[in-house]
């Protein structure tokens, strides 16, 4: 009986000790809006699949991304429900715009927030988009995801808000400092949609002109 406290007892401290070394992913501080900075609308860019042809990248892998770019484009449309200053863009407007390179892609969202009589541009991109492989507890392969974003004043073309989010589901066993997310995922292994949602609200709640005012 003794033997079997004292050992529960080690557990418990090496434990402790393991949740102590468990890195912590850095907290990025809120971006506040600008008072001086009056945002007429916010023109949503269509999400585009950085499909890296120079990588190994499979046909499959590639048709993936770019579903997770359609999957994107609708999470943002709900997200964005009744905000009146959030105007998407429809993709015939990008066709021919030349979106390459840092200065003319920046002069094709000048353009396009032109046409939308808005002074702000919300331009995104997934680079990573592959679904679990397996059930909710049984998952062979977890879902992972990637993908940036970047908010524009078009004007002067400054960025008011940009940030990443990659992530790879792990189990609590290989991460324990993940308790909260995994409480709040119910222990299960969560689909590829339900990472890029969290995704999408971590990372937009870091901005301030992404959030209801």
């Amino acid at each position: 009986m003794i033997q079997s406290v004292k050992l529960l007892a080690i557990a418990c401290v090496t434990t402790v000790f393991v949740f102590s070394g468990c890195a912590k992913k850095p907290e990025q501080k809120p971006v506040p809006r600008d008072p001086a900075l009056a945002i007429s609308c916010v023109g949503v860019m269509p999400v585009q699949a950085a499909v890296d042809v120079s990588s190994a990248m499979s046909f499959a892998q590639a048709k993936q991304l770019k579903e997770g770019a359609t999957i994107m484009d609708a999470l943002l449309k709900k997200k964005f429900a009744g905000r009146r200053e959030f105007r998407f863009v429809n993709p015939a407007q990008v066709y021919g715009l030349d979106v390459d390179g840092e200065g003319s892609r920046l002069g094709s969202l000048q353009k396009i927030a032109e046409q939308m009589s808005c002074n702000a541009m919300l331009e995104i991109s997934i680079s990573r988009f592959s679904d679990r492989v397996g059930g909710e507890y049984t998952a062979k392969d977890p879902a992972s995801v990637a993908f940036q974003y970047r908010l524009y004043e078009v004007g002067e073309g400054k960025i008011l808000c940009q940030g990443s989010f990659d992530e790879v589901q792990q189990s609590l066993m290989e991460n324990l400092y993940n308790w909260k997310s995994a409480r709040s995922r119910g222990f299960t292994w969560i689909t590829s949609e339900q990472l890029l949602q969290e995704g999408i609200d971590e990372k937009f709640s870091q901005c301030g002109y992404l959030l209801e005012p």
